[in-house]
């Protein structure tokens, strides 16, 4: 079962009104047909340690069971086992027995962001 969740309530309220989520919108409409469970978190500015001088960018992909976070600066990033680490406690992003969890994971979050990409500025056709 589905954890409702907060970025959840812009699309249940419009399903409400009788109106479409737009184009890009995570979250589902509560009410109506089971979806994507999959959340994609861009935050471009997240404050490190509460640093205002330490900012770096990260996309995270969180799913039922996963969040993998990747940073901008780095070869590193997190990925936490929701299910057995619900207080993310244990990054896996460097164990190597999670190594296929975390390369499968990112080919879903790059997926993912290639599905909410801004289409309107895309070709329509061929020159």
């Amino acid at each position: 079962m589905r954890q409702n969740r907060t970025i959840d309530i812009a699309a249940t309220v419009l399903g409400r009104a009788g109106l479409q989520s737009c184009f890009g919108m995570q979250g589902r409409n509560l009410f109506g047909e089971p979806g994507d469970e999959d959340i994609l978190i861009d935050d471009y500015g997240m404050i490190v340690l509460e640093e205002p001088d330490a900012k770096v960018g990260l996309v995270s992909l969180v799913t039922p069971r996963w969040r993998l976070s990747v940073f901008e600066e780095g070869d590193w990033g997190q990925l936490f086992d929701l299910e057995n680490d619900p207080l993310e406690l244990n990054n896996l992003w460097k164990d190597s027995a999670a190594s296929t969890v975390r390369e499968h994971l990112t080919h879903r979050l790059l997926q993912k962001m290639v599905s909410l990409r801004d289409r309107r500025l895309s070709p329509t056709a061929l020159a």
